[in-house]
């Protein structure tokens, strides 16, 4: 029996109609010819396909004006774009993370300087991670997402973003 996202039989025309699940193992494995992955490294990725360490890890938030913190995977803001994962990967990442790291600008907070998340002690083992960035109403904010060193890593990032407020993530 096909997997539910096995679109070479069931192609797809719009990305609404795209198969999504926080279920890892509602998804085929994926193969080189498969439309999503052709252009992907199988040999490099099939590593985050598996088990993969979800835990915390450091970073450093330089800059005014945004808190960053730990909060667990079933806090009211994890899944609130209402977003599903969409290939193997992302589900994967989805299934293995035991904390979301939250960013946090206040609501009306106007931060005219970046801030930037340094993160830069992933490893090479495989991780898992999720990232929530909850912009309040009316703010505003540039926030630099910058990573070094070695990473073997899958990760969601859902943007929370306020009324009247504007988020540049780069």
């Amino acid at each position: 029996m096909a997997a539910k996202n096995d679109t070479l039989r069931r192609p797809v025309q719009v990305r609404s109609e795209r198969y999504s699940s926080y279920d890892v193992d509602d998804f085929a494995p994926a193969q080189p010819r498969d439309q999503e992955w052709k252009n992907t490294p199988l040999d490099r990725a099939r590593r985050l396909m598996g088990e993969a360490d979800g835990g915390r890890y450091d970073f450093r938030l330089d800059g005014e004006g945004v808190s960053a913190g730990w909060i667990p995977r079933d806090a009211p803001e994890g899944g609130a774009t209402g977003l599903k994962p969409e290939d193997v990967l992302s589900a994967g990442a989805w299934s293995r993370f035991a904390e979301a790291l939250l960013l946090d600008v206040p609501a009306g907070a106007q931060l005219s300087a970046p801030v930037v998340l340094h993160r830069d002690a992933f490893g090479a083992a495989p991780r898992a991670a999720h990232t929530i960035i909850r912009v309040g109403a009316g703010a505003s904010v540039f926030l630099q997402l910058d990573h070094a060193g070695d990473a073997t890593l899958a990760e969601n990032t859902e943007i929370l973003v306020g009324e009247g407020a504007t988020a540049t993530v780069v």
